[in-house]
């Protein structure tokens, strides 16, 4: 009996789930209707022609136009001609042409006009979309696409000889749309390689070169958008009627190049790699949270006026984070900034310069530090036009609460410094622009190694015997000898009273 029941109750779900696929169908019109709300979604004015020919929807002359905020000026943006065929599965493929082209046309009213096109090229692109009215799945795979900038105009100003060029290869992924009081936009996404190069040449035969290389990336996202249009410069009304952003991606190698150019010489050439680069972000109408991690990165740089060979820095792992509250509240909001790296391996070439008998330590450098704290803010700050007015009048726009240093640590050259602490803060109105802080709290710090180092400075000559007295004695006025950490090593505690008073191990100093 209970196993018939179970083999009923599967049935019934295989029977709902089937009628569900079934009726899960769309149209040209569909996808077409489905595309168009995105985009009002941004505010701009679309216009475009539509034609049907038996199960295909051919769309053509798409722009869409968006005024710049303030009456600064207008973008305006043309679409690639595409077709929508309906497969007659429920589906609908999308096509291009050969060679879609991308026109564009940024005027600032009375200074400035940009003009230009970007070409593309689709090597087997598949591109079909599938769902049901209102919430539409778009899968896409494509070989390789490249793309370039051309005919690129800029009246008003000097001209810029530009060049902005890639390829994108081993891409695949989906996107979901789907049109409710919001738009909600869920995608992931793989590509093998990406490349892109920008280059421009100004009249004073000066040049710059910037080149971008992604190796194995994937990444996802859920982009909420508010229906009727987002003012960019009050993103936080935006914000409040449901923009929201959360991804993440993850890089197997990430690269960046900058190349300056001076009359067709290369004046310096800088290249930065890092390998398993791992982001995340979080957008909402209550803050920006963003952490960002790295397992190896190196930093190479040849400057050729500045030193006659290149410089290299290695770094084994690093990692940030950042939580920003932006929104305006009468309560006490958190934030948090964090950052760290280990093994950082300074160019030998260069310390060689200073350091010929390599008297100093060898030793990696490491550094970490985590803040957090408590701070109230008076305006939405994604609320542009109110925080320039709020500035405009000398008013102060946050206040700072409270401050903890949970993590301080910086390990160079055989010395050490770590710290602790945490502080209150007091605001006081002074008048118009001015807040006075009234601090209360205490810092712990150890320093460990710091003589030794002054000795090792003094001994290659970057230090005189003054500068290295100087420095104990001002080191020795807030700090002791902690002889359980070892022979060199000091520690203090830093205090400050609600009185203002600062001391420092027990001792007034202020």
């Amino acid at each position: 009996m209970i196993l018939y029941s179970r083999l009923a109750s599967t049935s019934v779900l295989a029977s709902v789930l089937m009628a569900q696929l079934a009726n899960a169908e769309v149209t040209a019109d569909d996808v077409w209707q489905n595309t168009r709300d995105v985009f009002a979604t941004f505010g701009g004015d679309i216009s475009a022609s539509k034609a049907r020919r038996g199960d295909t929807l051919s769309i053509s002359d798409t722009n869409i136009a968006f005024q710049l905020p303030l009456r600064a000026g207008n973008i305006s943006v043309t679409l690639p001609d595409f077709d929508l065929k309906e497969s007659g599965d429920g589906t609908v493929s999308l096509s291009y042409p050969t060679t879609p082209i991308y026109e564009y046309t940024v005027e600032i009213t009375g200074k400035i006009s940009i003009s230009g096109k970007i070409e593309t090229n689709y090597d087997n692109l598949r591109y079909v979309a599938s769902g049901s009215p209102g919430d539409v799945t778009y899968a896409y795979s494509v070989d390789n696409v490249n793309f370039e900038s051309t005919e690129f105009l800029v009246e008003g100003t000097e001209p810029l000889d530009l060049e902005f060029k890639g390829s994108i290869s081993g891409m695949a992924g989906t996107s979901r749309v789907a049109v409710t009081s919001l738009v909600t936009i869920d995608t992931n996404l793989t590509s093998k390689t990406q490349n892109a190069t920008l280059s421009f040449e100004a009249p004073q035969n000066e040049g710059i070169e910037m080149q971008i290389t992604v190796e194995g990336q994937t990444g996802t996202s859920r982009i909420v958008l508010p229906r009727g249009g987002m003012d960019i410069m009050n993103l936080a009304a935006a914000l409040r009627g449901g923009l929201s952003l959360e991804g993440s991606s993850t890089f197997e190698t990430y690269e960046t190049r900058q190349i300056t150019k001076k009359n067709g010489a290369v004046v310096s050439d800088h290249i930065s790699t890092v390998k398993n680069y791992v982001t995340d972000a979080e957008v909402n109408a209550n803050h920006l949270k963003v952490n960002a991690n790295t397992a190896e990165a190196t930093v190479s740089a040849t400057a050729i006026d500045m030193l006659p060979f290149p410089v290299s820095i290695a770094i084994k792992s690093s990692k940030s984070a950042l939580l920003l509250p932006w929104s305006a509240s009468s309560e006490l909001q958190d934030f948090e900034m964090s950052g760290s790296f280990t093994d950082m391996v300074l160019p030998k070439d260069a310390l060689a310069l200073i350091d010929p008998e390599h008297a100093l330590p060898d030793d990696p450098v490491t550094f970490s530090l985590d803040v957090s704290g408590q701070i109230k803010n008076i305006v939405n700050w994604l609320d542009f036009e109110t925080v320039k007015a709020v500035f405009d009048s000398g008013e102060i726009p946050v206040e700072l609460h409270a401050l903890s240093i949970n993590e301080l640590a910086l390990n160079v050259f055989g010395a050490s410094l770590k710290g602790l602490g945490e502080a209150t803060f007091e605001s006081s109105d002074m008048g118009k622009s001015k807040v006075s802080l009234k601090p209360t709290g205490s810092l712990d710090l150890s320093l460990i190694g710091v003589n030794t180092l002054l000795d090792t400075l003094v001994g290659i000559g970057l230090v005189n015997e003054d500068q290295a007295m100087g420095t104990r004695m001002a080191i020795s006025t807030i700090a002791k000898p902690d002889p359980d950490a070892g022979p060199d090593a000091m520690k203090s505690k830093l205090e400050i009273n609600d009185q203002g008073h600062i001391s420092a191990n027990g001792m007034r100093i202020k």
